[in-house]
Order: C-alpha cells, then sequence, then structure tokens
C-alpha cells in the first residue's frame, strides 16, 4: 500500500501507513474536511482529545460533546480497524516534538476549518493522559511567519514575566521540520470546559501585562506603522470596492497624523486577540492566555479592551464597529484618562483590525468580520 499524505498543510509528515508500519488515528471530518486526527490506541487520551471544547460553550452543547467523545471511543480497542481509523505513520513528527517534550506520548493533530491562517496544532499527551505541550505548524509563508512571532513573542513575555492574575505559556523551542516551522509551548491547565474569565479578571490581567513595559506616549509611532500596513493593502487588493474602502480608511489614518490629540495616546503591550476563545479562567482568579502570535508592545493602552468587545459584537451586531465607536469612552477610559480622544483611539484600532484582516485574507475565506463590511459605518462615524 503506497503512503498518502493526509493533508498539504502538514508537508506530507503525517501519512497513511500500511498494516504494522502505523499508529491508529480517528479521522474526524466537518464540512467535508479532515478536521482532526484523534490517537486511539489509548482509549482514555482519545476521550479526553474528542472531550475538550476549544472554547466557552453552553453546557447541553458540551455534554452533547462529551456523549460523542464516549461513543467514539467505545470501539476503538477492537482488534479489527473501524473503517473511520487509519494507520498514519508520525515517526517524523513524533520524533521532532519528543526532542523538546521527552514525556510526550500520544500526538492529537487538529487542522480546524478552512481559513488563510489556518496553523496546524499538534496536542502532546502523556501516558497518563494529561496534556502537557501544544506545538503549532506553520506551513506556508504566512504561517510560519505568524508561528515564529509567537514563539519570539513567548520568549519576551517570559524575560518580562507579566505577574497574576495572568498566565502565558512558556516556550519550549522551535523546530524546522521539511517545509513546516513547528513552535512548542507548554500547555496551560485549561479544564475540558473553559470558563470564560469575568470582565473584572479580564481588565486585572490586562493591567499586569501592561504593568510588565512601562506605558510610552508613541501613539505617531503606532500611526505611521498603521499607515504603510494600509498603503501595502491598498496596493494588493483586486477588488475594486475593497479598494475604494482601503482608500478611504488611509485616507483617515492621514488626517489623524495632523491632529494633536495623537500624541497624547499613551502606548503600550497588548495581547492582539484578545478574544472569548484565547481566555480562560483558573483556581485562584487566574487569567490563562494563549495564542500570542498578535502581541506588540507598542499599541495604543485599550486595545485588547476595545478588541474584545469588537469580537463580541461580531456575532451580534449589524453594525459592530460603530457600537465599539459609541462605548469607545467606557472602554478606553481607563486606560487613557480623561484625554477625551477615546473615540479617536477606538477608531485606529478598528482600523488596524481591518487592515490585519485584508493582510490575512479573512474575506477570501468567510472569517469573522473579514468582508469589512462593518468598516463603512464606522470610518462614516468617527
Amino acid at each position: 500500500m503506497t503512503a498518502t499524505a493526509l493533508d498539504p498543510a502538514l508537508g506530507g509528515l503525517l501519512q497513511t501507513a500500511a498494516v504494522g508500519r502505523g499508529r491508529p488515528y480517528l479521522l474526524v471530518h466537518g464540512g467535508g474536511t479532515l478536521r482532526s486526527l484523534v490517537p486511539v490506541d489509548d482509549a482514555r487520551v482519545a476521550r479526553r482529545v474528542l472531550a475538550r471544547s476549544n472554547a466557552p460553550e453552553p453546557l447541553p452543547r458540551h455534554a452533547a460533546r462529551q456523549a460523542r467523545a464516549w461513543a467514539l471511543s467505545r470501539p476503538l480497542g477492537r482488534r479489527t480497524v473501524p473503517s473511520d481509523v487509519a494507520l498514519v505513520d508520525d515517526t517524523l513528527l513524533r520524533h521532532a516534538i519528543g526532542c523538546l517534550v521527552p514525556d510526550g506520548v500520544h500526538l492529537a493533530i487538529h487542522l480546524g476549518p478552512a481559513r488563510a491562517n489556518r496553523k496546524p496544532v499538534v496536542q502532546v499527551w502523556d501516558g497518563a493522559a494529561r496534556l502537557v505541550a501544544v506545538a503549532k505548524c506553520g506551513h506556508d509563508d504566512l504561517t510560519r511567519a505568524l508561528v515564529e512571532r509567537e514563539g519570539l513573542h513567548l520568549h519576551l513575555l517570559a524575560r518580562a514575566r507579566p505577574g497574576d492574575p495572568l498566565v502565558v505559556p512558556h516556550p519550549l523551542g522551535r523546530v524546522e521540520l521539511g517545509g513546516l516551522r513547528l513552535v512548542v509551548q507548554e500547555a496551560l491547565p485549561v479544564t475540558d470546559l473553559p470558563r470564560p474569565p469575568s470582565p473584572a479578571m479580564r481588565t486585572r490581567a490586562e493591567e499586569a501585562l501592561v504593568a510588565a513595559w512601562s506605558p510610552t506616549r508613541a501613539g505617531r509611532a503606532f500611526l505611521a506603522d498603521l499607515e504603510e500596513r494600509w498603503v501595502t493593502a491598498s496596493e494588493e487588493l483586486g477588488s475594486p470596492s475593497l479598494k475604494t474602502l482601503a482608500a478611504q480608511a488611509l485616507a483617515r489614518v492621514r488626517e489623524a497624523r495632523h491632529q494633536g490629540w495623537i500624541d497624547d495616546v499613551l502606548t503600550g503591550p497588548s495581547h492582539g486577540d484578545w478574544a472569548p476563545q484565547n481566555l480562560a479562567s483558573a483556581a485562584g482568579g487566574r487569567v490563562l492566555a494563549w495564542d500570542w502570535e498578535r502581541f506588540d508592545v507598542r499599541r495604543p493602552l485599550g486595545y485588547d479592551a476595545l478588541h474584545f468587545r469588537f469580537r463580541q459584537l461580531l456575532g451580534t451586531s449589524t453594525q459592530p464597529g460603530v457600537k465599539v465607536l459609541t462605548q469607545a469612552q467606557e472602554l478606553v477610559g481607563r486606560w487613557q484618562g480623561s484625554s477625551g480622544h477615546h473615540r479617536g483611539v477606538a477608531a485606529l484600532v478598528l482600523l488596524d483590525l481591518a487592515v490585519r484582516y485584508v493582510a490575512d485574507r479573512q474575506g477570501e475565506v468567510g472569517g469573522a468580520g473579514g468582508d469589512l463590511g462593518w468598516l463603512p459605518g464606522a470610518l462614516h462615524r468617527w
């Protein structure tokens, strides 16, 4: 039997194998595509992998997930190989990760839904069915740059040591493997059903991050970077309507350059993707935060609070950008003081998010907010 690559994003590192030459993995499909490979040589690990939620979810849905995990894992101990289980040659991937995580015994690979910045994630489980590490895989120019940035940011955060209640993954190392770039980090103690931190907990975690650096008034530097990114986006867009929208956004950025309030904007560190799916609460009031690829130390203070609210509104409001602007004082006031330019700061953050979506080609794959249909209203209300 000829080995066959399971997914192009894995660069052929995981392939179906002949009997006796691979490990059994349950192939989980969704939306017509392969979404996960679950190790089934240990039923406990299989159940834990299948039962874990990647984000907070309602209890009924989580109960259904648990029931499905039990149903799928029950027959996996049979001597015959079920039709949805494949023997997979994971030798190269296992060896590469094993150099950094010696207690890793089982690998679970999650490919995720189709999107431009999709990065396969490898979960590393020990013999006691405990998640001990996570590896993110960059497989093209965009995703390799993202995982490389996350690795660098985790090392920077490890040196800065933000205090309680914020908990950041510890970096374990990186691996170059064929066309893949893997960044390996310790797993955070997230439960199978993550509990979202309360608004007060999130604020304390944001404060802990900001306190690890000294805020400065570098609003003009942030604006210059934002202008450069919109110039690049304007040159690369093919859609006439998006080109027009980008031109309008760039004009507003350049207008801000000539307004004195930009010099008063306090800047500092931000997670950059402060959203419900990247946060969980833990014992002792701690806030676990992962996915640090968007971290930066030179953004307007309040960036994370604004981004979190925007992501909340994306699924519930037809004009999430406008609503963020109307709530700007509430969201930014504690970070920027009584400067009176909260709406301007909020508008710049929205423009920063918009150009990120353009660069990541989120509109091409239906990513939330990626079509920028929310941006014209925000530009009009600025």
